[in-house]
């Protein structure tokens, strides 16, 4: 499989059969996908195009279109993932159209590189662009990322040289923030916002969410580094451990309460004793006495001149 986002893609056009590898190349450009900016890369990458055409070895009898296809048609489209594409699927078919939208491409694309579900992508692109799910829905969101922007094909360092140097926009840091984003509903949140330009759809919590969890990926970057320390490396672990406990700080009082103030309630226990309360008939020794301060005393005795009094 090629690494790039529209392998598969690229892979249905070799199987037409029709279009030269440098024809392909020039299609992937007119439909602005990324390719190598220097012709020495331009010519690296085409060396791996032509060896990944020679490994697909279509068949003698490749018959995509047929109305049921032979076996050897089957395994081939099965094997190269493009058997929907050749067979006309509706949702392959809403991809393609959502690849020709500029800006619902750009933000689909953006949304991908982030933490987000397919599902959650295709909410937030009909919301956004006041479509109704049956035109953008899960399936339609899958099928634009199996064939055109298929983010697992490369690793996240891989995607940043890309992003930098092969992507034909200058300003891409849409993609680059979406790529760096915790993966977290915060870090979802963040993306969302940063896709359409925007900080107040974002919360409180979130932000300082966002902040924290970056903080932190900066200090374990500086402290990761298989170099010897220096005073610059140093200072950048410090200043993004700074930046991590602050924004800690601030997370924990949006979250309602200080930190200190949290520490107090956990060292308060409630605890509950659930033993039968013991009444005075189950102290065996005292119950002889207590049982005589009750007896009812007699009435004292009368004499005769108490009676005539």
């Amino acid at each position: 499989m090629l690494r790039h986002p529209a392998g598969n893609y690229i892979a249905y056009l070799f199987s037409k059969r029709g279009l030269s590898t440098a024809q392909i190349i020039e299609e992937l450009d007119d439909l602005r996908f990324p390719l190598p900016r220097s012709n020495k890369e331009l010519a690296r990458f085409t060396v791996h195009m032509v060896k990944m055409r020679q490994a697909m070895e279509i068949p003698e009898d490749f018959d995509p279109r047929a109305e049921k296809p032979n076996d050897s048609t089957t395994r081939f489209l099965t094997q190269w993932k493009i058997w929907d594409m050749w067979r006309g699927d509706e949702f392959v078919a809403r991809a393609i159209d959502l690849l020709n939208e500029p800006a619902m491409r750009r933000m689909t694309e953006a949304l991908l590189l982030g933490p987000l579900s397919p599902q959650s992508i295709a909410d937030r692109v009909s919301q956004r662009f006041g479509l109704s799910l049956e035109v953008i829905n899960v399936r339609v969101i899958k099928a634009f990322q199996h064939y055109f922007w298929n983010v697992s094909a490369l690793n996240i360092s891989e995607w940043r040289g890309l992003i930098d140097h092969w992507l034909p926009e200058e300003n891409n840091n849409d993609y680059l923030a979406a790529l760096g984003a915790p993966r977290s509903a915060a870090g979802a949140a963040l993306v969302l916002a940063i896709v359409d330009r925007s900080a107040d759809s974002l919360t409180p919590v979130q932000q300082y969410t966002a902040f924290r969890d970056h903080g932190f990926n900066v200090f374990m970057e500086h402290a990761l580094l298989q170099s010897k320390p220096s005073l610059p490396r140093t200072q950048a672990m410090f200043m993004a451990f700074q930046m991590t406990r602050m924004a800690d700080e601030e997370l924990t009082k949006h979250r309602g309460g200080s930190a200190d103030l949290l520490d107090e309630f956990k060292k308060i226990q409630t605890t509950y004793d659930h033993s039968k309360l013991a009444t005075v008939k189950d102290i065996p020794t005292l119950a002889p006495a207590i049982e005589a301060t009750f007896v009812e005393e007699p009435a004292p005795e009368t004499t005769e001149d108490q009676e005539i009094a």
